[in-house]
């Protein structure tokens, strides 16, 4: 009994440096950018309101990540939510808006053991720049730059092509808070987007 737990406790000994160095190889600075579709939804209880709610967006994140079997990290980030705008129903006024702004957050990334499949979540702090025009009869009136604060979340799943090079598609939603007081509408909207992204670890 005795031999056996010497020799387990050997093992462990031995084991222990090489999970370590393991980890420590995994953790360090990444930098990732996505690129793809967003898709914004504005909440009009007025069921005489249409939302455009597709156009191009990308976001760009770097952080740091500490290895090991669930690797944790933190990130700061840029996203570009592209345009949008909410027309009424005999189309003689239409609000559009563009919204980007900052990020920063946490994440956790997974990989599957035995593959290079891995898959990830993270979420924080949003903060919006929303540039927002409105146009009433042919005229175009633009209303200024609106900053508010929401969160944003988001999940991906992805290979690792190399040790140092990993890509996959994912899904952000950005919780935009922003209220519109001068067109009379005081919903909140989110932007949801769909991306493909390369994340590089140096």
């Amino acid at each position: 009994m005795n031999r056996t737990l010497v020799a387990a406790l050997g093992l462990a000994l031995i084991a222990a440096p090489a999970v370590s160095s393991a980890a420590e190889s995994d953790s360090g600075f990444f930098a990732a950018v996505h690129g793809g579709i967003s898709s914004n939804e504005i909440k009009v209880p007025d069921e005489g309101l249409t939302t455009d709610r597709r156009d191009s967006a990308y976001a760009v994140r770097a952080g740091y990540r500490w290895g090991g079997a669930l690797n944790y990290g933190v990130e700061a980030g840029y996203a570009d939510l592209g345009s949008s705008s909410v027309s009424a129903a005999d189309h003689a006024g239409t609000l559009g808006w563009k919204a980007h702004g900052v990020t920063v957050g946490g994440n956790l990334q997974y990989d599957f053991g035995g593959s290079n499949w891995f898959a990830g979540i993270r979420g924080g702090w949003f903060r919006a720049d929303n540039e927002l025009t409105a146009s009433l009869g042919g005229a175009s009136r633009r209303l200024g730059t609106h900053n508010n604060e929401g969160w944003y979340a988001g999940a991906g799943v992805g290979y690792k092509i190399t040790e140092n090079l990993r890509a996959g598609l994912a899904y952000d939603n950005y919780d935009n808070r922003l209220k519109i007081e001068e067109a009379g509408v005081k919903q909140n909207f989110n932007t949801e987007m769909y991306s493909a992204f390369f994340e590089y670890k140096f």
